[in-house]
């Protein structure tokens, strides 16, 4: 496994689930201790915490910087579990409650930010929290509000696959991810980023049945308005790229993983104080983007970042 200068990890011990032993793993970026301000990054299916240009942006803006990998994802995957496997969502807020609240105990302001997979849970974990504000800020980068299939696919499929999913969740579907999107990223093919290929493989893990139907009935949740009261950004691509049939450039500048007009579309069910940016020739990962996209993806959140922090003072003065 690759581990990175710098970081430190942390087990979070979880209530045995259907499964038996489960683990979570918190990551810290551990020069950025001593901030007031504090990030926690929560990743997507088939993925983990590397993107160690991340830590270092947020520590420049002043944020203590935390990752979690998700129970079955990353760093927490135990020989006995099926990589990547939930049979609902909420069986992540056992570890997300533990880790905001470690992170709470050290500093005073908290921005929880969720890709993809993780841009689904975190807005519903913050919204389900029985505890309750202990997150002051949410920021989704290109969440998972929809699965990217045709209308008709979405009308009488999907309704198929998530009953079958509900009732046989250890299912596999017949086929895996395209192996395109994770040759977009990855240095060994035609991307820029280093990570452990056991961890995040090119070609995603097996998906079950049950997962599509925890995810659904999560996206159906959050379609139904969360009314969020705080404050919250959500950063995706101008575009997406569906007919992918091998390696191509495109898949350089473009989603090549969700239906940008599903996050266009939902992202008002998040709140009232929602702001929604899109940058031009973003990958699904935004902050994977070439230099210069991620540039400006970066310069749009640090942008935000600073609102925040004008908000905060005029509200605490």
């Amino acid at each position: 496994m690759m581990e990175f200068e710098d970081f430190s990890t942390r087990d979070i011990e979880l209530k045995d689930d259907y499964e038996g032993h489960a683990k979570a793993v918190l990551v810290h970026y551990t020069p950025s201790s001593s901030h007031e301000k504090a990030v926690l990054y929560v990743h997507g299916f088939a993925d983990y915490y590397f993107q160690k240009h991340l830590a270092h942006f947020y520590h420049d803006e002043g944020y203590a910087f935390y990752a979690l990998d998700l129970r079955k994802h990353g760093r927490s995957i135990m020989d006995h579990q099926r990589p990547n496997f939930a049979r609902s969502v909420t069986e992540y807020y056992e570890e997300l409650g533990k880790a905001v609240e470690i992170i709470r105990s050290e500093h005073n302001f908290l921005l929880l930010n969720g890709h993809s997979t993780g841009g689904l849970i975190t807005p519903l974990f913050v919204a389900e929290d029985p505890k309750g504000k202990l997150v002051d800020a949410l920021f989704l980068n290109s969440p998972f509000f929809a699965f990217p299939y045709p209308n008709w696919m979405k009308r009488l499929l999907l309704p198929a696959i998530t009953n079958t999913g509900k009732f046989f969740p250890y299912k596999q579907l017949p086929a895996k991810f395209s192996k395109c999107y994770g040759q977009s990223i990855n240095k060994a093919h035609h991307g820029e980023w280093e990570y452990d290929t056991s961890l995040k493989p090119i070609e995603g893990f097996n998906v079950y049945f049950g997962w599509v139907y925890a995810v659904y009935r999560a996206q159906k949740r959050l379609r139904r308005g969360l009314h969020l009261e705080m404050p919250a950004l959500v950063i995706h691509s101008d575009h997406s790229i569906f007919k992918i049939s091998g390696w191509s450039k495109d898949l350089q500048q473009a989603d090549a993983v969700l239906n940008v007009n599903d996050i266009r579309k939902y992202s008002e069910r998040l709140g009232e104080n929602v702001k929604r940016v899109e940058i031009e020739n973003a990958m699904h990962d935004v902050f994977l983007s070439p230099p210069d996209v991620r540039q400006k993806a970066f310069e749009e959140l640090h942008h935000w970042l600073h609102d925040l922090e004008v908000d905060r003072e005029w509200n605490d003065g």
